[in-house]
C-alpha cells in the first residue's frame, strides 16, 4: 500500500499527507539502507510518534529529520558519504569535486516537504 501513494500528491498542508509523506520516506530509506548497509541500522518508526500529538506537522517533522534522523544516517555512513547520498536520494547533501576526490557535504534544503518527496521517490537505480 505505501508503494502506491503518489509523493507528488501529498500536500503539506493537510497533516494526514504530511504523516503519509513521513511513513513513505521511512519505508524509501529503510529498502535503502537494507540495500547498503544491512537490515540491522534501519530506522524505526519510533522517530515519528511526536508527528502523532504535534499541532505544526511540518515543523516538527522538520525538527526530526534535522536533528534525529540525519545526524543517524551521518553515523552510519560516515565512512561512506556517496551511499548516504544514495539513501537520501540526492537530497540533503551537497557533493563537490575537487581535483580528483568527492567530498560530500551535508544541506539544509530550501524547499523541506518538496526534498523529502525526492527521499521518498524509488531509487532508479
Amino acid at each position: 500500500m505505501i508503494k502506491r501513494w503518489i509523493t507528488d500528491e501529498l500536500s503539506k498542508e493537510n497533516p494526514d499527507d504530511v504523516k503519509k509523506l513521513a511513513v513513505k520516506v521511512l519505508y524509501s530509506i529503510n529498502e535503502r539502507i537494507r540495500k547498503l548497509y544491512d537490515r540491522d541500522h534501519q530506522i524505526g518508526h519510533s522517530y515519528f510518534l511526536k508527528l502523532k500529538e504535534s499541532e505544526n506537522i511540518v515543523k516538527t517533522l522538520e525538527y526530526i529529520w534535522y536533528h534525529e534522523i540525519i545526524p543517524l544516517l551521518q553515523e552510519y555512513f560516515h565512512d561512506s558519504p556517496e551511499k548516504l547520498s544514495q539513501v537520501l536520494n540526492g537530497k540533503f547533501v551537497k557533493e563537490e569535486k575537487i581535483g580528483d576526490k568527492k567530498i560530500y557535504e551535508f544541506v539544509e534544503e530550501s524547499n523541506f516537504i518538496d526534498a523529502l518527496k525526492v527521499v521518498a521517490k524509488e531509487s532508479e537505480s
